[in-house]
């Protein structure tokens, strides 16, 4: 016997009885990361729609993340047996991963359970999940990423382009709603309190232009494949377009202790 199936088993025993309540949604941001992406954008559209909502977040430490959530959003430590709890309980699921470490702990969705997948990139310009042959090298969790795309409702999408590499990369896709990323609506619309917060924040004098750098992650590491000639990037931009430029760099939450490695400490990024 697997130990999976002992898992399930164990889940079933403790958790699969449990009734669900119905006002309560739980939130995983890439495995118990900060207050951010997609999620923290629905949740704060919930509390404002829907007050009687019961919100829980599931942190890597509740105690050093409490400070980033409002103060009706509850915490629980990621994958512990009270997050178990939660997700047997809850009655909707939003992440933007596969739910693949709770799976191996037995996790399993009961009737009446809703799975909304947010995921946490964009377009989908690199090959991920089932397009990826390093991904598809790793049978077991493969397996369970499989399960976690058979449990979801629904598919948060921000384009057709999105949409198509939704269905190639993952498993049993229907329902995919085109309504766009919530993190990326600040993106539009003036904002101009928050682009002065950006512009002090990182720097940035009125009138510099910018351009960002977001490498992404793979289990191989490579860290030299992410290395450039920043100061010949920067000029380029300042040759092809006038004006003075930063160059901004936009780490992949794996790969923020490489961070040094890749950078030189320069006032131009």
């Amino acid at each position: 016997m697997t130990i999976r199936i002992l898992m399930t088993k164990k889940y079933n025993r403790k958790w699969a009885g449990v009734a669900i309540n119905p006002r309560k949604i739980i939130f995983d941001n890439y495995m118990g990361s900060s207050y951010g992406c997609n999620g923290k954008y629905i949740t704060e559209a919930l509390l404002k729609a829907y007050p009687e909502a019961e919100i829980v977040w599931t942190v890597r430490d509740v105690a050093i993340h409490r400070d980033e959530f409002p103060s009706q959003v509850r915490l629980v430590e990621y994958l512990s047996d009270e997050a178990m709890f939660e997700y047997a309980t809850a009655a909707i699921w939003v992440c933007n991963i596969h739910l693949v470490p709770y799976l191996f702990k037995g996790l399993r969705k009961k009737e009446g359970q809703f799975f909304i997948q947010t995921w946490h990139g964009s377009l989908g310009i690199k090959k991920i999940e089932n397009n990826s042959q390093l991904i598809r090298k790793a049978q077991n969790w493969l397996k369970m990423a499989e399960l976690s795309s058979s449990y979801t409702d629904f598919w948060i999408s921000n384009s057709n382009f999105e949409t198509e590499v939704y269905k190639s990369a993952f498993w049993h896709v229907h329902d995919i709603l085109e309504y766009g990323h919530p993190r990326n609506d600040i993106l539009f619309g003036e904002n101009k309190d928050i682009k002065e917060k950006v512009r002090n924040k990182l720097s940035i004098a009125e009138g510099t232009k910018t351009v960002l750098y977001v490498p992404t992650y793979r289990e191989s590491d490579l860290t030299e494949k992410f290395e450039m000639d920043y100061q010949r990037v920067v000029h380029a931009f300042e040759e092809r377009y006038d004006g003075e430029w930063k160059l901004l760099m936009r780490m992949h939450p794996k790969m923020r202790e490489k961070a040094q490695k890749i950078v030189p400490s320069s006032r131009r990024w």
